[in-house]
């Protein structure tokens, strides 16, 4: 069968019908694997029940998508790409909230040949048969298909707190397809989480804020997505969390990031790399924004917002500082962070700890620890509202 019978087939068999109930299946262990002989790569999914799926390939890098609705993951076995060459990781989790989201990671140009839902006793197998050919074959043949892009407006911004309020815009990162930082079973995405929920929880018991979760659950959300939101909903700061590691040496601390074209340092280069490519590793193509967007947003509104985060990051690490053990640093860093571009909304990206430390993910584990935290970062942003509402006014205008 050609590859594009094999890519109408697969958008025909994804598109339920409008008001379609979604089925969840889960993945079966004994029937799942993948395996390479020569230059052909064979991947086997097992299914407890048949699934709407669609399978695509994307290039710069390169990864085959492989999207059901719904999945649960639970069963998946781990290192399934162990000792297949051409498969180099592999990811999953919620991509849309109604569609679940298998990356796999290629280290060859692999073309798909023949993709093929078969009905066994009792469940289903996903069987997708690929081949290694040329980069320009496989560039030709790798697109996304208009229904396997990230929708627009399915996130709805729900708003907590009396009308009136300042309102804080919580960003829990990653989520999703896109689990961030791991240290054995415990992954960035749930720790952020669970740090925004408590923080909301905190800001709205003080009864001076309003505050707004971006991700409420475990969905993946594209980074100017959350920047959209964020804007749409009117909030007056963004505050984007997340827990940092290091794969050699040894570090602890809390990290306040805000944005710069010019990245403070190597360190903050390389940090604002691996954040920025969040889009990338859930399979999602990086949108560069408009270059007349762009110079206006730099040479006008930015200008001003980043003065405000500026003040804002030195409040927030001096008060961070203060719930970190003697001699452990709250540093201050600045580049050019995606999720921090909101033109006329002070941002900060506030990395909590580091992961690689076994001390600093006790205490992202602490309830304890939370709320120590959760109080300093209150109490800067009080400082900080008092601070800025001069220039805020100037802003709103």
């Amino acid at each position: 069968m050609r590859l594009i019978s094999l890519l109408m087939l697969f958008l025909l068999t994804a598109l339920p019908g409008r008001g379609q109930p979604v089925v969840t299946a889960n993945i079966l262990a004994d029937q799942t694997r993948i395996e390479q002989s020569g230059e052909r790569v064979h991947v086997s999914i097992g299914l407890s029940k048949p699934v709407p799926f669609r399978v695509f390939t994307l290039n710069d890098p390169k990864r085959l998508i492989v999207d059901f609705q719904m999945v649960n993951w639970d069963n998946l076995p781990e290192n399934l790409e162990r000792s297949v060459v051409d498969v180099n990781a592999i990811r999953y989790g919620l991509f849309q909230t109604d569609w679940s989201r298998l990356v796999f990671d290629l280290n060859a140009p692999l073309i798909v040949e023949q993709v093929e839902i078969s009905a066994r006793t009792g469940y289903s197998v996903l069987e997708i048969q690929m081949r290694q050919g040329g980069e320009a074959e496989f560039a030709s043949a790798a697109r996304a298909p208009v229904n396997g892009l990230w929708r627009e407006n399915q996130v709805v911004p729900v708003i907590a707190g009396d009308a009136g309020l300042p309102l804080v815009a919580l960003d829990a990162g990653h989520g999703g397809i896109d689990p961030g930082a791991r240290r054995g079973r415990v992954v960035e995405k749930d720790l952020t989480l669970q740090f925004a929920f408590d923080l909301r929880d905190a800001l709205l018991a003080s009864g001076r804020y309003r505050v707004l979760m971006i991700r409420e659950t475990d969905l993946f959300i594209p980074l100017l997505e959350r920047v959209r939101l964020a804007r749409a909903s009117g909030a007056d700061v963004l505050l984007s969390l997340h827990a940092n590691t290091v794969e050699e040496g040894y570090a602890r601390g809390t990290t306040v990031i805000n944005l710069s074209e010019e990245a403070s340092s190597h360190e903050a280069q390389a940090l604002a790399g691996i954040e920025n490519r969040a889009d990338l590793i859930a399979g999602v193509a990086l949108l560069g924004e408009d270059d007349e967007i762009t110079k206006v947003l730099v040479e006008m509104a930015q200008r001003q917002t980043n003065t405000l985060s500026e003040l804002l990051a030195q409040r927030m690490a001096q008060n961070l500082g203060t719930v970190l053990d003697d001699g452990v640093q709250s540093r201050r860093m600045s580049a050019g962070f995606r999720v921090l571009r909101a033109p006329d909304i002070p941002s900060l990206l506030l990395e909590l700890g580091f992961m690689s430390s076994p001390s600093d993910l006790d205490n992202l584990m602490s309830p304890d620890w939370r709320a120590r935290a959760n109080r300093a970062i209150i109490a800067a942003l009080d400082g900080w509202m008092l601070e800025s509402a001069q220039m805020r006014g100037l802003l709103r205008k």
